[in-house]
Formats: structure tokens, sequence, C-alpha cells
């Protein structure tokens, strides 16, 4: 992938981790986690991290890939003014 985007103008961020939260905001606290809002972190957290640490065009797009691919398009109908593009690959 590294090679694929080498001399774009592109910054490609691959979060790891919250395996199972389908990228969803917790309704409920979980004794040991806690209460998880990954929606929130995905949606206004990251991109304003991003945005304020590279020199971007505030221009997102999301993509996810067989279990993330559903989540990823969830996440652009919960925040539609957020990604320009969502794709959803072997969802």
């Amino acid at each position: 992938m590294k090679k694929f985007f080498a001399g774009k103008r592109v910054n490609v961020v691959l979060p790891m981790g919250g395996r199972f939260s389908m990228m969803t905001d917790w309704q409920h606290r979980d004794p040991i986690l806690g209460r998880n809002q990954w929606q929130t972190f995905y949606t206004r957290e990251l991109p304003q991290a991003i945005d304020a640490t590279f020199a971007t065009s505030g221009v997102n797009a999301l993509g996810g890939v067989s279990m993330s691919a559903g989540p990823a398009l969830d996440l652009a109908i919960q925040a539609p003014r957020r990604f320009r593009a969502v794709a959803a690959y072997s969802g």
C-alpha cells in the first residue's frame, strides 16, 4: 500500500483495534472497557487530529474491508457532512 500511495497527495490512516465494536458508540458501560465511543472517535476526534497534524484539505473519505465494510457505510450515513466518499469492499 505504501508503494501505491507514494507520491500521491493523500494521507492514509489505518486505525487498529476496537474489535467487534462495529464502530459504534456503546449504549452501556462495560465493567472492564468502559463506555467505548467508536463512532465519535472516527467521525469527530480522529479527523480533527489528522487535520491538526498534517497539511490536509479537510476532504475525507472512508473505506472498509470485510467486517468493517458495513460499519464504514454506517459511519458515512451517521456523519454525512464529514465524508465526501465511502467504499465498502467484500462486505
